[in-house]
């Protein structure tokens, strides 16, 4: 029963669901009626590409046809099925989340709210019952790995614009001149690395394989006075018919949560590393990592793809009040940095990204 009453956010699935009945006597939360039960990896971002089972799960149970949510507390609400889930940026549906990522460098992001975040996932549940468009509602939170991938991107813009930075011995150290580095990440969702290293003055280009991440991320760049640092670009990371766009440093956050998305993003640093891209890549240690490695060993042989060098701890809370420490999450990151350099000496548990979230607002997805 603890499953069955978790936020509809929970009920994102991808592959073909099972049917059931649940009599009213056995769940007094639900309306006695069909459900559907699948899995659904969690938080899959950045490919169109076709979805390998995972081992990181999420059971999904939706009432067919039911507008009915129950909420944490037991009480039935009224569904929102009968909301449309806006086509265009709803600018009241957004909310403005605070992070700050290092001492002086506080970012605004916007997420989408927490009805809005609820709709996406029926909309989504919807499009599989019906055969129609995949929908990725995942991309409009802000995840725990992105905070420290903002950090290591930070700290290699902050080199790069003042010595540069120069590959010696294995290793990216101070150049002899400064310069404007350009930035590519890949799967960028909110976007906070981006806006990171836009912010310190980096050219960056942010790409998502979903429109509606990127509209979140312009709109946050446009409040911050950062909108001509910052373009957004479709870009899906398993096309390999798409070149990997040119930058200076190439980065990504949680992009190895599946098989295939794992050796794609093996491919695409390796692409990276091959033309002289810096990269980094933050992930929370998902059990795809290993396939990461082994396609990453076999295209560059020798290369030091050694995430545990550089890690870091994402805080996500509540900004106001005094806050459970129930509502309070912290997440070690690790971060892979092709060559070493700055990150891996700046990027410390120690320093964590905090995440401030305005009261009644939260990540249920």
């Amino acid at each position: 029963q603890q499953f069955l009453h978790v936020p509809s956010a929970m009920a994102f699935c991808r592959f073909a669901p099972m049917t059931c009945r649940v009599p009213a006597a056995q769940g007094p939360s639900l309306a006695a009626g069909p459900l559907r039960l699948g899995y659904a990896p969690l938080h899959p971002r950045a490919s169109n590409a076709h979805r390998q089972p995972s081992t990181a799960w999420a059971l999904a149970a939706v009432a067919a046809g039911a507008a009915t949510a129950v909420a944490s507390d037991g009480k039935r609400q009224a569904g929102k099925r009968d909301a449309p889930v806006p086509s265009k940026l709803d600018l009241a549906d957004l909310v403005e989340v605070r992070a700050k990522v290092l001492p002086g460098l506080t970012l605004l992001v916007l997420e989408a709210s927490l009805a809005w975040q609820e709709r996406l996932v029926e909309q989504a549940c919807e499009a599989l019952d019906t055969g129609g468009a995949d929908v990725d509602p995942y991309g409009v939170v802000l995840w725990p790995a992105a905070q420290v991938l903002a950090q290591a991107a930070a700290a290699y813009v902050a080199v790069a614009l003042q010595t540069g930075l120069e590959e010696r011995g294995g290793r990216l150290v101070p150049g002899s001149g400064g310069g404007v580095p350009k930035v590519l990440e890949l799967g960028a969702g909110c976007g906070l690395a981006s806006l990171a290293a836009a912010r310190l003055g980096a050219e960056v280009l942010a790409t998502d394989f979903r429109r509606l991440p990127l509209e979140l991320l312009e709109e946050a760049a446009r409040r911050q006075g950062l909108e001509s640092r910052v373009r957004t670009a479709l870009f899906d990371v398993c096309d390999e018919s798409a070149a990997l766009p040119e930058a200076d440093l190439v980065i990504a956050s949680d992009l190895v949560y599946e098989k295939v998305t794992a050796v794609a993003m093996a491919k695409r640093v390796a692409e990276a590393r091959r033309r002289g891209s810096a990269v980094l890549i933050a992930d929370i240690g998902r059990p795809n990592r290993r396939f990461f490695l082994e396609e990453l060993e076999r295209l560059l042989p020798g290369a030091e793809a050694d995430f545990s060098k550089c890690s870091g701890l994402a805080v996500q809370r509540s900004a106001g009040g005094a806050v459970p420490k129930s509502e309070t999450t912290k997440v070690r990151v690790e971060v892979l940095e092709l060559p070493p350099g700055p990150a891996t000496a700046t990027v410390k548990p120690e320093s964590p990204c905090v995440l401030l979230r305005p009261p009644g607002h939260k990540h249920v997805l």
